[in-house]
């Protein structure tokens, strides 16, 4: 949805976040309070950005990038490290290459702590934390067209999510 109208992603989903703080303290209805870096400045900065992204097609699922989003989760969710860097130093493009061919742009994001897909969405869009807003950068991109999703439970922050995306993916 984000993609398709991301104005109205923003009305329905990011501005009712504004009321949701107490300096940087978050607290989403029926979620656990969050504790974050920027506080609400970071969302409203996506307020005043997020209308005004271009719209791009649906993300399509691959098997291929399932799998490896699911080798990192999987990984993460045994050892309690973060980031990109899987297993062995197993990097997004060696992940990927197990399980099929990508062309044009790979990227990775990681959620962690987010309660459900809405909100791991939500979380990277608003990228608190990253001064680049390369999350936000890779949700939003149009030429990244297919995607692979892994959830699973992770030692300290109690769940996470990983996503790997392609331009373009051709499962073995």
């Amino acid at each position: 949805m984000v993609r398709s109208d991301p104005s109205k992603f923003c009305d329905d989903f990011i501005k009712p976040l504004l009321k949701c703080f107490s300096g940087k303290e978050m607290s989403v209805p029926g979620g656990e309070p969050v504790l974050t870096g920027e506080g609400v400045s970071a969302v409203r900065e996506l307020v005043k950005v997020l209308p005004g992204m271009k719209k791009a097609e649906a993300v399509y699922p691959s098997e291929g990038l399932c799998k490896a989003a699911a080798d990192l989760a999987n990984y993460q969710s045994k050892t309690g490290k973060t980031g990109h860097v899987g297993d062995k130093g197993e990097t997004l493009k060696k992940r990927i290459s197990k399980y099929g061919s990508s062309t044009g742009t790979i990227a990775e994001n990681v959620s962690y702590g987010d309660e459900s897909p809405l909100m791991v969405v939500i979380s990277l869009l608003i990228d608190d934390g990253v001064s680049s807003r390369g999350h936000r950068q890779n949700i939003m991109d149009p030429a990244l067209k297919k995607a692979g999703v892994k959830w699973a439970t992770h030692l300290k922050y109690g769940g996470m999510c990983a996503i790997t995306f392609a331009a373009g993916f051709t499962d073995k």
